[in-house]
Order: structure tokens, then sequence, then C-alpha cells
């Protein structure tokens, strides 16, 4: 009979150590979803954040909002990791360019943008961890038309 940890590592390519070290790596962040590549395939966490979240942290947050604009578009992170903007609020930018990178596990990923225009705002500062989908700016499509 194979005990639970050797069929963890054979099923998930983890062993219960190394899923602990993950977890903890996690515990108190606001991450609500991970996937980290392995060897022998990939290793998916999800997890609910409760919604009941502390006031004056509400507060803050919605004072730092940015006022909606019907034309803006948001850049949103591909991926878990920690954000570095190359871009500033006011910039325009061309499609595919930078906008910045998000590192994850050691490795950068690019973020470009979609298409042309300004940048509104950036809604995740430098070294802001981030999580998959969040908007790390908000961009104003070109379309062609002056300002």
């Amino acid at each position: 009979m194979v005990d639970a940890p050797d069929l963890l590592t054979e099923v998930a390519g983890i062993s219960e150590r190394e899923l602990r070290q993950v977890l903890a790596l996690v515990d108190g962040t606001e991450i609500e979803e991970l996937e980290v590549g392995l060897p022998g395939g990939h290793l998916r966490l999800r997890r609910r954040i409760p919604q009941d979240s502390d006031p004056a942290v509400l507060a803050a947050t919605s004072h730092t909002e940015p006022e909606p604009d019907d034309d803006a578009l948001a850049v949103a992170s591909p991926l878990v990791g920690v954000f570095h903007p190359l871009v500033a609020a006011g910039d325009t930018v061309q499609s595919g360019q930078r906008l910045g990178r998000i590192e994850a596990m050691g490795m950068p990923t690019n973020v470009e943008a979609p298409r042309a225009g300004r940048v509104l705002q950036i809604l995740a500062p430098d070294g802001t961890g981030v999580e998959y989908g969040q908007p790390l700016l908000s961009l104003r499509p070109d379309d062609g038309f002056a300002d």
C-alpha cells in the first residue's frame, strides 16, 4: 500500500514538505490563486478570501480608486507576481510597447500595451504583489483623434 506522502509525490510531482513550503509562502497574503509549474505537471492552489474586510482598509482603498472613465481600458496582470511599471501616468504608448514587467519565481514577464493610447493611472505601484487578472494600469485608447 502506498502512503499519502508518496502518493502526493507520485501524482502531483511535489513532496509534502515542498507543498507545505508553497502554502507557507502564500499564508498571510491576499493571493487567491497560485499556479506553479512542476517537472511532472503543475500545481494550482485556490482559496477564498473573506469578503468581510476591515472597514479601515475599505475606507483607505476607496479614496485611491480612480474616477471612472468610459473610454479607459484596464490592463490586467497575466500572472501572479510582483509588478514593476516602466511607464507613468500621462505617458503616450504604442501598441505592443512594454508597460512594465511582473517578476514571478525570479522570472520577469513583460506586460505590453494591447493598443496605442495614454496611460491614465498606475493602479499597482512599483513592487506591488499582484494577482492574475488584477488591473495594473488604466489606458485611454488612441483612436487616431487628437485630444
